[in-house]
């Protein structure tokens, strides 16, 4: 298999229920989550790349992270910052049930509004989140939300991918009013914050790339099947998986 380009893009902010219509049972998804945790880390080199460091190593700082999921990135970021205290929210439970003691993880949806005050957080990160909600949510209520929550001199993170070789996705994205693109209209919806800072880089995906390339494929190409199964082959998921097993033995 060659590469195929895989962006991904950053962007850091200064200042002052949910459809999924490509939702892989919880264990696949945790693992993806767990892949895609480690493989951005190797990209961006690091966890986070807004200027927070020294913030978070003083103590005392307030970091949230939306769409935690199993709460990889935010245990991570826990254990490197002991003296800061960080909270994963995410409407599906699949927390660790061992954390470091200054993590906290809350069910909730942030389209209902999160149960914090306004201005409470130094540093909030939400990322590869924009496709679980429709472009009107993320405008209107999601980038809103994050705008509340942050602290006036706090930083705002977030990394959305794109996908440019695979037309059909992005066409069936469309049929439930998600936009993978809304990351490019990002500075329009924060325009009261300064300081902006956008960054991008080029991900391969392929065996051509050892390591990155890898797990790229891991992460991209069962959901590139997933959708392709469904929703053009019109093929159920145990016929699509036949289908894969005649293949194989032929």
């Amino acid at each position: 298999m060659g590469n195929l380009p895989f962006k991904s893009q950053k962007v850091s902010k200064f200042s002052k229920h949910t459809f999924k219509p490509f939702q892989p049972d919880e264990e696949v998804q945790i693992d993806r989550t767990q892949i895609a945790h480690h493989l951005y880390r190797v990209i961006w080199d690091g966890n986070f790349s807004s200027p927070v460091k020294e913030r978070l190593l003083k103590g005392g700082a307030k970091v949230l992270d939306i769409g935690c999921g199993p709460g990889t990135w935010i245990c991570d970021m826990a254990t490197d910052f002991p003296k800061s205290s960080f909270i994963g929210v995410d409407y599906v439970p699949t927390f660790p049930t061992q954390k470091p003691t200054n993590v906290q993880f809350i069910v909730s949806n942030i389209l209902e509004g999160l149960d914090f005050e306004d201005e409470e957080f130094d540093f909030i990160n939400m990322r590869q989140m924009v496709l679980w909600f429709s472009e009107e949510q993320y405008k209107e209520q999601v980038i809103p939300e994050l705008i509340r929550l942050l602290k006036v001199e706090g930083w705002l993170e977030i990394s959305e991918s794109e996908l440019q070789a695979h037309l059909i996705v992005v066409g069936q994205m469309a049929k439930y009013k998600r936009n993978p693109y809304v990351l490019y209209e990002l500075e329009a919806c924060l325009d009261q914050f300064s300081n902006i800072s956008r960054d991008k880089r080029a991900i391969p995906i392929g065996s051509n790339d050892k390591i990155i390339g890898q797990y790229c494929v891991m992460l991209c190409i069962p959901l590139m099947l997933e959708i392709l199964s469904e929703h053009v082959l019109k093929l159920s998921p145990n016929k699509y998986e036949q289908m894969i097993r005649e293949i194989i033995d032929e």
